[in-house]
């Protein structure tokens, strides 16, 4: 129902205590009454503007105009079961005229009050880079007090972060959470931005306070006549726990506004970099009969089919058709042959990116954003022509080859094409807008498509563009497995594991062992191993580890905890628990990598001590009866050097036994 009441307001239209319960958590009583928003308009605030609201069910809408035409409109969704806030801008300058100047745009800006929450703990994660190294930087998680224990006092406290190259997760995680010094309650923040943003924590001098305001950039422009624009949605909420409350808070926020999945079986074989971009019909045809009846429901073709060097894809990014001297019977022989073989076929674009030789930008030099002495080129998705351009093109292929995956990828920093640009923000802000709008379109146009958003692995995770997203890729380091479940036992802390994407090999020939193997459990199920290594010992293996992956498919989908801490160190104990709390079942996966020690005590999350539990170990094929309060309390596992476990477990209700669940003859890791 709509209220069509409207009426004057002042500034607390837009402060988050006019839509949150701010004493249900105790930090909340601690946030400053202030605007989310901070917008300058010529020399005005948009807060200081005459606001109207218009309510719908769980919503409200904002309302100001300035004379020159220009129309700010602020949706606001409260969650009030989740203590959840969602809201985002739209300006729209009239037909007739241009607007006026709009300049500093801080979509969120909060402070909280020191002496009632005094030295607040501030979490942040490093973005989603790719390193060849161990311990990867990725998704480390990072904490910082500013001035603890003390007021600033020579100066202000400063804590600064964001993106690097203009893709929204490439140097810093857009989320955020703030706890209260003894980790009993907290914020946390989603930055759904797609682009370029910072972040900025300030401890003001002679304060305890903290102030946190993020800002997108560069932002200081005129719209021009007819121009309707969108910023960031800003998602905030609060919570009563420590911290892996917040972070389970967030994750199950984000979870619930994900895409429907066409299917919960996504496991699938990626030509990359089994193949590479050394790609022909005769080879693909040659790679769906070696992978086929594996249980892999996807062949999901990446790059290199349209007109490229073999060795490098990147060459043809722009090129977008199918290689005929490649394809001579173009790719539905290929596609007809995976779903012959029981396959579902996927395919890979980069859309935002074009080589300067390529067809799209020999035809449409309009349509490019260049820098000096750079061989690519950033596709405008601001302009309408390239976002229809692209639903043609990707349309067609959906259609022509019934397709079933669609991975959406992005290998370029596009800051510093909309430095070069030069408009104040204009480019910036419509990219972001046509990239969501064709990300809608794809997904209402074609519902069983599974679409993936990938920019150069983990580099544009936002929760705008991962909630567009049916799955989302991870990382590109998906070779080495001990870096591969460092950075899934970091992101599946905050986002949902079941919507990561991520695919393993090569290993380069040498053999999986269990312990490789499991890193998959916190994400999807993908393979990209050479076909020349699909030994049979390769392929039992395969079958076994999707055999054990699928059994735990439900856990991801709950709460997840750490179960050791974060650490650079291979010689120590590593494991994760995925917990289900309508069931109270769940799953937990154990390394102990190099550790000296050869038994580690695991003691469970959200378990009723009351309760007996079967806990069954996948790899052993055993099951044992502990009591709740052994599994909270330490359940000890012994590993072999370089092994690894996984386990599930579920309480024991009416009439089952343990003897229903009980395997003799094999040895298990549960002591």
């Amino acid at each position: 129902m709509v209220d069509d009441t409207r009426a004057t307001h002042t500034p607390e239209a837009l402060a988050l205590q006019s839509y949150l319960d701010t004493t249900a958590s105790p930090l909340g009583s601690a946030l400053k009454q202030l605007p989310l928003i901070r917008l300058g308009i010529d020399e005005v605030e948009l807060a200081a503007l005459p606001l109207t609201t218009e309510a719908t069910t769980g919503s409200q809408r904002i309302h100001a105009i300035h004379p020159p035409g220009l129309t700010l409109t602020v949706d606001v969704e409260s969650d009030q079961a989740r203590q959840v806030l969602v809201y985002q801008l739209t300006m729209a300058q009239a037909e007739d005229m241009s607007g006026p100047r709009l300049h500093d745009f801080c979509p969120l800006q909060l402070a909280l009050d020191g002496t009632l929450v005094p030295d607040p703990v501030i979490h942040t994660w490093r973005g989603g880079a790719m390193q060849t190294f161990f311990p990867p930087d990725a998704i480390t998680p990072q904490r910082h007090v500013l001035y603890p224990r003390t007021p600033a006092y020579y100066q202000d406290g400063h804590l600064s972060l964001g993106t690097h190259g203009g893709r929204s997760s490439d140097q810093y995680m857009p989320y955020l959470l703030i706890t209260t010094a003894d980790d009993s309650s907290g914020v946390w923040c989603a930055i759904g931005w797609s682009g370029h943003w910072s972040a900025h924590f300030v401890k003001p001098r002679g304060t305890s306070d903290l102030q946190l305001t993020v800002q997108i950039e560069p932002c200081d422009l005129q719209l021009p006549a007819g121009t309707k624009l969108q910023g960031p949605s800003i998602a905030l909420g609060l919570y009563k726990g420590d911290a892996a409350a917040g972070y389970n808070s967030m994750r199950s926020w984000l979870r619930s506004r994900m895409p429907a999945l066409p299917t919960s079986d996504l496991s699938h074989f990626n030509t990359w970099t089994a193949l590479d971009a050394n790609v022909n019909e005769a080879l693909l045809l040659e790679a769906i009969d070696r992978v086929a009846d594996h249980g892999l429901r996807y062949f999901m073709l990446d790059a290199g089919w349209y007109p490229c060097l073999r060795d490098n894809f990147s060459a043809g990014v722009g090129n977008w058709r199918v290689d005929e001297e490649k394809f001579p019977h173009g790719l539905e022989v290929v596609a007809e042959h995976a779903r012959t073989r029981g396959m579902e076929m996927g395919l890979w674009f980069e859309p935002e990116r074009a080589h300067l030789s390529s067809e799209l930008a020999q035809q449409h030099p309009d349509w490019l954003l260049r820098v000096p002495d750079r061989e690519y080129a950033l596709v405008n998705f601001a302009l309408p022509a390239v976002r229809t351009y692209f639903r043609e093109v990707i349309g067609n292929m959906v259609r022509r080859l019934e397709l079933r995956w669609l991975k959406w990828d992005f290998n370029m920093d596009p800051l510093p094409y909309w430095q070069q640009v030069a408009d104040g923000g204009l480019a910036h802000l419509g990219h972001i807008a046509g990239l969501w709008d064709t990300f809608d379109w794809i997904r209402t146009t074609f519902p069983d498509l599974v679409i993936e958003n990938c920019a150069s692995g983990g580099n544009r995770l936002d929760w705008t563009l991962f909630s567009r997203a049916h799955v989302n890729f991870a990382n590109d380091q998906y070779t080495q497995p001990d870096c591969i479940r460092r950075i899934l036992g970091r992101m599946g802390a905050f986002l949902p594991s079941e919507r990561l994407n991520m695919i393993y090999g090569p290993f380069q020939r040498r053999s999986y062992e269990d312990a490789a193997w499991q890193v998959l459990m916190g994400s999807t199920f993908g393979v990209s191993e050479p076909i020349d290594n699909w030994t049979e010992d390769f392929s039992t293996s395969l079958r076994h580890h999707l055999a054990i992956h699928n059994a735990t498919d439900a856990p991801r989908g709950g709460t997840f905890y750490r179960l050791t801490p974060d650490t650079a160190d291979l010689r120590a104990w590593e494991g994760w628990q995925m917990h289900e709390p309508d069931t109270g079942t769940g799953a937990f996966v154990l390394w102990r990598s190099a550790a000296p020690q050869a038994q580690f005590n695991v003691s469970l999350h959200n378990i009723d001590e009351a309760q007996n539990y079967v806990i069954s170990d996948l790899y052993h094929t055993t099951a044992h009866t502990v009591t709740g309060k052994q599994l909270a309390n330490g359940l000890e596992v012994s590993l072999l050097p370089d092994a690894a476990t996984i386990c599930t477990y579920h309480p024991i209700l009416g009439e089952e036994t343990s003897e229903n669940y009980r395997y003799r003859g094999d040895s298990s890791a549960l002591a």
